[in-house]
């Protein structure tokens, strides 16, 4: 085997050592690095809910004497009538325009306050008293969601087979070769290693490695 030929085998061993070890490599390594997740943004929903809460027979929590109110009552009970014809109980209205028959009474006015965590609510009057309340409350429940998401990985590797027609040779030239590459950052551009065997029309495979710089159009 002359010197020549040593060389090219040598390049070939060498073009598929680096191959295997730099693809293997570069996978657990992209692996490793970019498998991490990272937080792209966090999603809110609102959901709004009303509550009915009654409160039966509610206990005042204070009661103030507000006020004397004077009015006019009946010193006799009223005098029930019955109309037989039309089955209807009536008060006869004349006994209560008769002043001599009515007294002067003094009415007392009372505030009561009630008060609960949901409400606060006065009554006042005579012997008042609040039968019930009902609370609508108004919840409002925000629930959030973390989106992650893994970032692209910029380590890419490409494996291209094919056959080209030399026009001046008027043959085929077959080839097998593979890309890694690295995309900087956000662009369009990717740089790298290529390797791989060519065959030259009427003549042997050789391998060959060199340098790619790619760039994505769409």
């Amino acid at each position: 085997m002359d010197k020549k030929k040593k060389i090219c085998l040598l390049l070939a061993i060498l073009s598929l050592f680096w191959f295997i070890t730099g693809n293997v490599s570069g996978y657990f390594i992209g692996k490793a690095k970019y498998d991490k997740p990272i937080i792209e943004s966090v999603e809110r929903d609102t959901t709004t809910t009303i509550d009915t809460i009654p409160d039966i027979a509610p206990t005042p929590k204070d009661s103030t004497h507000v006020k004397w109110l004077v009015r006019y009552l009946p010193a006799a009970p009223a005098e029930i009538k019955h109309d037989t014809i039309t089955d209807v109980r009536y008060i006869e209205l004349d006994h209560f325009r008769d002043s001599t028959k009515m007294v002067t009474v003094e009415v007392p006015i009372t505030s009561k306050h009630y008060q609960a965590e949901e409400y606060d609510a006065w009554v006042s009057g005579y012997e008042a008293s609040l039968d019930s309340i009902k609370v609508y409350q108004k919840e409002t429940l925000i629930t959030e969601r973390i989106v992650t998401s893994k970032p692209p990985n910029r380590l890419s590797l490409d494996i291209e087979a094919g056959a080209d027609y030399m026009t001046q040779a008027k043959d085929m030239a077959t080839f097998a070769f593979g890309d890694l590459t690295y995309r900087i950052k956000d662009s369009r551009f990717a740089i790298g290693l290529r390797g791989g065997i060519i065959k030259p029309p009427a003549d042997k495979a050789e391998p060959f490695v060199g340098g790619v710089v790619k760039l994505k159009i769409f």
